[in-house]
């Protein structure tokens, strides 16, 4: 699964839909860890003489306390990819930073957090601090004042172009992710199927969505393995409106950049001859 689902319960449902949850909105008690946080590293003590008072609460359990802040504010970030969770996450990093409390771990997760929000800058400067793998080399390639969706395409095994995506060009965009499962049986499936491979080579693209993987490479190596097929990596799900949801897989029927049918999930007893009928039932011709 490419995102954490909750609860049993919504595990097991989209299981059985054949699908895994995507990036989602997420309660948090980010704000009541912070200042509690706070309150209990300057909350005085009435034992001790003279007019100063001790804090009640030991520089241990001060920094789990930020350490608690910092995770709280990056399960809101892994659902929710804002910019300004973002920030929220990076100043729980520093905060947690400076009471001597980051360990190589954090300093992970906030990298594939900066990687994910498409901060390549700040993530190769934290990968030289901590002396961590640097993020892969990504490239723009984009016409001045461009303002259509982004997509991330690998030109080699280290190196990546941020292009635009032209939706009108797509007839069909299907949502994978490597993580998932379902994604890569719907995969295989279609790509040993000659009439449906040679439809989805010609006609379709695959987006995988934006995430906190912060090794991109990884995309990459997986994106080999299916050289006939288009493949591209979000930039920012934001500009994707037409995406109703990220859940994966999602096949979403288009024309002319909008969605006339979509078909979700892959569970265990779809087949090729269902996918060829949903895409024949929306009056697509296939390639014979």
């Amino acid at each position: 699964m490419h995102v954490l689902a909750r609860k049993t319960g919504i595990i097991l449902t989209m299981a059985l839909a054949g699908l895994f949850v995507g990036p989602a909105s997420a309660g948090s008690q980010r704000v009541q860890l912070l200042s509690l946080g706070e309150s209990a590293a300057a909350e005085p003590s009435s034992r001790g003489g003279g007019g100063g008072r001790e804090s009640t609460v030991s520089e241990g359990d001060r920094v789990d306390l930020l350490r608690d802040v910092f995770l709280e504010a990056l399960d809101d970030y892994f659902y929710g990819l804002s910019a300004g969770e973002l920030a929220r996450l990076e100043e729980a990093f520093e905060r947690l930073s400076d009471a001597g409390g980051a360990r190589p771990l954090e300093a992970e997760q906030m990298f594939s957090a900066f990687v994910g929000g498409r901060d390549f800058s700040s993530a190769a400067a934290l990968a030289r601090e901590w002396g961590l793998d640097p993020p892969m080399s990504v490239h723009e390639e984009l016409k001045a004042g461009a303002d259509s969706p982004k997509v991330i395409n690998f030109t080699s095994a280290d190196e990546a172009l941020v292009e635009e995506f032209d939706v009108g060009d797509v007839q069909m965009a299907v949502v994978v992710h490597p993580g998932c499962g379902f994604s890569r049986n719907a995969m295989d499936a279609i790509v040993s199927d000659p009439e449906l491979k040679d439809f989805f080579s010609r006609s379709a693209v695959f987006l995988i969505p934006q995430d906190l993987t912060g090794d991109l490479r990884r995309f990459e190596r997986w994106i080999r393995k299916y050289s006939d097929l288009s493949i591209r990596v979000v930039y920012d799900a934001e500009d994707f409106a037409w995406v109703t949801s990220w859940d994966t897989p999602n096949f979403y029927l288009l024309n002319d950049g909008l969605v006339e049918d979509q078909l979700t999930g892959w569970p265990r007893n779809r087949t090729v001859d269902d996918l060829r009928g949903w895409i024949q039932s929306a009056g697509v011709t296939l390639p014979e």
